[in-house]
């Protein structure tokens, strides 16, 4: 769940966007309801609170903004701006936070003791979070994104308000959106996310392109492979070369199926990123992964390449255009018999030296 970038400088000027999960991921915060069209975030008693401590980080540390918070029922997203340097960590006012937040926990756990309203049986879940001599609310750690340029802030206002209405796309299509692991694809087992169906479609066609090949045969190449997949074929590929990135670009863009062969695994809390995820619950995109989930910068090695294409290759479609050699199929001057674990090629080869001598 956590992560840090060692490099970055934590007390200097910045832009954050900060996750934190609720120990032992109880839905406790509150409760989505709705329709993907039409969701709604309805906070607990515990959930309104934790929104009350976020908004008033600006009080305790002045140096800090509060840009924006989404609520969801296990977790919180929000987005801090450091608006000057600082001489503390942002750490520092992440853990203040997460302990206002079980000072909060262990007011409404005390409140337990007397009668409750049926709008406050929701608190009967914190039961789980109660811990011998203490209340703890948020897992250990937290997860931060730093702001690399002034046009992902919007982005990332937008994936916020979004949440709930991903959070319905995964309940209603859940068989799509969840990771599934040990996946048997010839002599590989993969971990992946989507539609697994897209592996038994009647036409699967591989995408691979040689980075040495001209973009006038790219080109050719490319439409091609568009019009196979406008007729119903899958296309799979890593995407690696330039090529093949030009042709799952336009595909992906054109509403097309694919599957794609990643570097990077999945966990078991994994989803799909940004448009990615709307293609895993269209049922039209199926990621796969020889690999589990890192957080590392890993280079892509040619072994790697290599590695990623044999999954490709056992993916598409065996049943491609075969010439019929069976004695039915050929002139009726030209019938032979076929000598048992001979394939057909060497039965010809030898019904012609039979003819000649």
């Amino acid at each position: 769940m956590t992560r840090r970038d060692v490099s970055h400088d934590y007390t200097s000027r910045c832009f954050y966007m900060i996750t934190l999960t609720v120990l032992g991921r109880h839905p406790v915060l509150g409760q989505v309801d709705g329709t993907s069209l039409a969701p709604c975030m309805k906070p607990s008693l515990l959930g309104a609170a934790v929104q009350r401590e976020w908004g008033s980080i600006s009080t305790h540390c002045s140096q800090v903004a509060v840009v924006a918070c989404q609520l969801m029922p296990d977790h919180l997203h929000g987005i801090l701006y450091v608006r000057e340097p600082v001489n503390f960590p942002l750490g520092n006012v992440v853990k203040g936070f997460k302990l206002a937040c079980n000072r909060v926990l262990r007011e409404l756990l005390a409140a337990m003791k007397s009668p409750l309203t049926e709008k406050e049986q929701a608190l009967l879940h914190l039961a789980a979070l109660r811990q011998p001599g203490k209340a703890v609310l948020w897992s250990e750690g937290y997860n931060d994104i730093i702001l690399r340029s002034y046009d992902e802030l919007e982005t990332w206002k937008q994936y916020l308000l979004d949440n709930p209405r991903r959070l319905l796309l995964r309940r209603e299509h859940s068989e799509w959106l969840r990771p599934f692991f040990d996946l048997p694809l010839g002599q590989h087992k993969c971990c992946g996310i989507g539609n697994r169906d897209l592996l038994d479609a009647p036409v699967r066609v591989q995408v691979h392109i040689s980075r040495s090949m001209p973009q006038e045969q790219i080109n050719r190449e490319r439409e091609s492979l568009l019009e196979q997949a406008r007729a119903g074929a899958v296309l799979v590929s890593p995407s690696v070369s330039p090529g093949e990135k030009q042709v799952m670009r336009a595909a992906f863009e054109a509403g097309m199926r694919l599957i794609v062969i990643q570097e990077n695994g999945f966990t078991p809390l994994s989803k799909p990123h940004r448009q990615f995820f709307e293609a895993c619950a269209q049922g039209r995109l199926l990621l796969l992964s020889l690999w589990r989930h890192h957080n590392e910068k890993r280079p892509l090695t040619a072994a790697k390449c290599a590695a990623m294409n044999q999954p490709a290759k056992y993916a598409i479609n065996k049943a491609k255009a075969r010439v019929a050699f069976y004695p039915q199929a050929l002139p009726r001057k030209r019938r032979f018999h076929r000598r048992p674990g001979a394939s057909p090629p060497q039965c010809i080869i030898r019904s012609l030296f039979r003819r000649r001598r």
